[in-house]
């Protein structure tokens, strides 16, 4: 059975020269309600992000069980520089949930990330 995916894009301007974090995506900017995207079938959060200076950086996922007041990291990523990361997180038991990135303090030249939600379990559908 093949899965449905919907595109996901990060709208904010590449990270600059600082160790900041970045927020590529959270559901509790981008829906009205909590479990939302459980709701809509929603099993995994996906993709693949590129970046220039990457020796450093790190996706963090998130959840929150009260709209983002309070967030707690599930799983963190180490990126290397001049390379790409491959993500598939598990994200249907969340109420809420939100990818980081996290910043070296080097700017990023090139920032491209591609991201899905999916509504399948399977990771190889």
């Amino acid at each position: 059975m093949p899965s449905a995916y919907s595109r996901v894009t990060y709208s904010g301007a590449n990270p600059g020269a600082d160790a900041n974090n970045y927020t590529l995506f959270s559901t509790s900017v981008a829906f009205p309600g909590e479990c939302m995207t459980a709701g809509m079938g929603v099993h995994r959060f996906s993709g693949n992000i590129y970046c220039t200076n990457g020796t450093g950086c790190s996706l963090v996922l998130q959840k929150s069980r009260n709209r983002g007041v309070t967030w707690r990291t599930v799983e963190t990523q180490a990126i290397a520089s001049g390379t790409s990361i491959d993500f598939d997180f598990v994200v249907e038991g969340f109420r809420d949930w939100q990818l980081i990135w996290t910043n070296n303090s080097n700017a990023q030249v090139a920032f491209e990330p591609d991201m899905a939600l999916i509504d399948s379990r399977n990771p190889t559908a």
